[in-house]
């Protein structure tokens, strides 16, 4: 499951002001892994809403995504607290997880469900949306992340052919992130969304 790879990776890019958020909030997501085969629906949104708070910081171009994911969310608890109301005792505890949630939806004696056209709102929909948000954001900083790389390979090279002092490796990472960073923010604001539905993401 996708979702399952998604969830477990750490966000490369530090926030310009406090990296640690970053480390905590990946934390959160590891902490949603049930035996690491599902995942506890409630930490996964309670993360999720956290590193939506992060994005926020890098300006509106991350607003149409953050509002789009956080909605996603709404669906997904509506649809476990409604599932929660009509079921046994026995069958609670099940849909707390993502396998047990979307199992519930999918065995209900009246489908919403058309084959493979999932109905709005539902569980399904939602976490497939959240799905694609954290995949682009996760696209997104691996570009970065990626680019980042090739910038230290040249600024130790630079520096080892220069006859300079040797920079330790957190240290260029700090600098170059920095620049990276303000760049990457300043362009993003001043870009236009295109609609969210539909496309790769």
């Amino acid at each position: 499951m996708r979702l399952l790879s998604l969830i477990v990776f750490t966000a490369a890019l530090p926030d310009r002001a406090d990296a640690t958020q970053f480390r905590r909030n990946a934390k959160q997501f590891r902490g949603c892994l049930i035996n690491g085969k599902d995942v506890d629906i409630a930490r996964f949104c309670v993360a999720t809403r956290a590193y939506c708070d992060i994005l926020h910081q890098f300006g509106r171009f991350s607003g149409p995504s953050i509002a789009n994911v956080k909605q996603c969310l709404e669906k997904v608890e509506a649809a476990q607290h409604d599932l929660m109301r009509h079921a046994p005792p026995r069958q609670r505890r099940a849909l707390r997880s993502l396998k047990g949630l979307l199992k519930a939806e999918l065995a209900l004696e009246s489908p919403i469900h058309k084959g493979s056209v999932l109905h709005d709102p539902s569980a399904a929909i939602g976490l497939l949306w959240v799905r694609r948000g954290l995949y682009m954001w996760l696209e997104t900083f691996q570009q970065q992340v990626e680019a980042l790389k090739k910038r230290i390979k040249l600024a130790k090279k630079g520096s080892q052919g220069s006859g300079a002092p040797a920079v330790s490796l957190s240290a260029q990472c700090e600098v170059i992130l920095t620049a990276a960073i303000c760049r990457w923010s300043d362009l993003g604001n001043r870009l236009l969304l295109q609609p969210f539905g539909g496309g790769h993401w």
